[in-house]
């Protein structure tokens, strides 16, 4: 293993965020994928870890004296760490010291990430059971609300050996999602993968029963129109030279649309689900959004952009 101790400043990267004292398979699942995604993008992949009191369970009053010892520890592990890995576009670890809270780590994290050329941040899931969430949100979470640049959530459970062939696009076809769309043709064009676009349609709350006026006038019209963008956007992704299909969901009472997004990615054996997180601040704080409930539970790496 060969690392690149000074990045070209010029060109962006991908920032591999780790928990130096997880478990060490937590992180070593993931390093297939990420020297794909590396390899595919042409980016180097930087290792960074955010030391603070609460990672290594110190109060925060002891903490500056234990710093030294701690960073040396953290060094260590990394090193071994980086050793076992098969990414082929390494760089060296770096370690970010805050003596905060886990929000802070996540700023301390983002701060850096502001001032470097960031293509995405790549993290392994840890999310909290769901009653703990909204009192103690893991940090990938947290990470997933707040970056503005994307992030890639990994399922330390999932079987990422398999290469990224088949990549899952929901979407709603409203007008900003054309930007998603065009951003998620450049990835599967980068790793030659087959796109599917998926669409799981819904009805408005005021037409939640068939039995409502206009339920069936809305349907119809709501269905065609989104079939014929569907073959537009099918049409211009061929006409870029990446393989696509489109599958509308017409079934409006089949579930919850996070559901429905994972039993479909599951069913085609998806390798990659890109999704784009569109919650407000209340959705953030109750949980509902629909990317952060496809990351916490999909078996398959989750590729997050902000609308």
């Amino acid at each position: 293993m060969s690392f690149s101790n000074l990045a070209n400043i010029s060109r962006k990267k991908i920032v591999w965020a780790i928990d130096a004292f997880a478990e060490a398979g937590r992180q070593e699942r993931g390093t297939r994928f990420i020297d794909r995604l590396s390899g595919s993008m042409d980016k180097d992949v930087e290792p960074v870890f955010v030391l603070t009191p609460h990672n290594v369970r110190v109060r925060h009053d002891f903490f500056p004296a234990w710093i030294d010892a701690y960073r040396a520890s953290a060094e260590s592990i990394l090193k071994n760490l980086v050793k076992k890995c098969s990414i082929t576009k390494l760089l060296s670890p770096r370690i970010l010291i805050h003596d905060g809270s886990k929000r802070d780590d996540v700023d301390t994290l983002l701060k850096y990430c502001g001032e470097q050329k960031v293509e995405a941040i790549v993290v392994s899931s840890h999310f909290e059971e769901r009653f703990l969430r909204i009192f103690h949100r893991s940090f990938a979470e947290i990470l997933l609300i707040r970056s503005a640049c994307p992030v890639v959530i990994l399922n330390p459970l999932a079987d990422m050996s398999r290469g990224i062939s088949h990549i899952v696009f929901p979407t709603d076809f409203r007008k900003d999602s054309f930007k998603s769309f065009e951003a998620v043709l450049r990835l599967a064009k980068a790793f030659k993968a087959r796109l599917t676009i998926y669409c799981k349609n819904q009805i408005p709350l005021y037409l939640a029963s068939q039995s409502s006026p206009y339920f069936h006038l809305y349907f119809e019209e709501e269905v065609q129109q989104r079939k014929e963008l569907a073959q537009e956007w099918v049409d211009l992704a061929r006409d870029k030279g990446v393989s696509c299909k489109a599958e509308i969901n017409e079934n409006v009472f089949s579930g919850q649309i996070g559901e429905c997004i994972l039993d479909y990615s599951l069913s085609v054996k998806a390798d990659l689900i890109f999704m784009v997180s569109k919650s407000s601040a209340l959705g953030a704080f109750f949980g509902t959004s629909i990317s952060r409930f496809v990351a916490r539970n999909a078996l398959c790496p989750v590729y997050v952009v902000h609308a």
